[in-house]
């Protein structure tokens, strides 16, 4: 597994590209959607309005009764 420090998840949001959090697969990976809001504050230097942001383009683009 790579470092964080080479994932590209601060350049995307800076750039525009609406991001979102998710767990993939929590058995397997370990984590739960709180682990990776912490590691994006931690890690990457989100703040509260730019978390909220994530949080909102998650509502935006999921899934909905086979639609987008």
């Amino acid at each position: 597994m790579g470092s964080y420090g080479h994932h590209p998840v601060r350049k995307l949001f800076d750039a525009g590209v609406p991001i979102t959090l998710n767990t993939d697969d929590p058995g397997v990976f370990d984590t739960d959607l709180t682990q990776e809001y912490t590691i994006a504050s931690d890690m990457f230097g989100f703040d509260a309005e730019e978390l909220a942001k994530v949080r909102a383009n998650a509502e935006r683009f999921r899934f909905r009764n086979g639609h987008v």
